[in-house]
């Protein structure tokens, strides 16, 4: 898989993250966090869809539900740029033994899966993101802004190192 492949599944597909910081900090027990998550979020920012290209203006709407007693978080969304529109879905698990969120992402864009695993850092979240089938990667950082707004910056790593791939804004709806 190249790189622009990975930088544009790695920018819709990491939305399937975004809404992790509801809050200004993390609360203290990741289940209670992912009921916090529980909702409807807009987005928009910049996104970098190739190495070389320029940052495209982007819009993201994502829905949020509690599943499996509060320690599964579903999520379905869309995000559209000047000229292409994907759907994503995946599901975040907050596992109370390790104090770790792992989960998994799709979008319409080409089908792949992505394996999310992260934990608290800094006040805020950190996820690696790795393609199923591939060496891709991606890192996902998810800060706060204060109450229900955060800032969620993705870079990708592939053959020709790290390249920012997003920076969007998140408010709940």
């Amino acid at each position: 898989m190249t790189l622009k492949k990975f930088a544009r599944i790695a920018l819709v597909a990491a939305l399937v993250g975004a809404p992790m910081l509801a809050r200004p900090a993390l609360a203290d027990d990741g289940a209670s966090m992912l009921e916090d998550l529980a909702g409807d979020w807009t987005g928009v920012g910049k996104a970098q869809r190739r190495i070389d290209g320029p940052l495209e203006p982007i819009k993201c709407k994502i829905s949020s539900s509690l599943e499996k007693e509060g320690l599964q978080l579903g999520q379905t969304g869309r995000c559209a740029t000047t000229d292409q529109t994907s759907s994503i879905s995946g599901v975040i698990r907050f596992d109370p033994a390790s104090g770790r969120y792992t989960g998994t992402w799709q979008t319409t864009a080409d089908g792949k899966i992505a394996d999310l695993s992260g934990n608290g850092a800094g006040g805020g979240i950190v996820f690696e993101a790795r393609e199923r089938g591939s060496d891709a990667t991606g890192r996902i950082e998810l800060v706060p802004q204060g109450e229900d707004r955060y800032v969620m910056r993705v870079t990708s790593t592939g053959g020709q190192g790290r390249v920012a791939t997003s920076e969007i804004t998140f408010s709940r709806r």
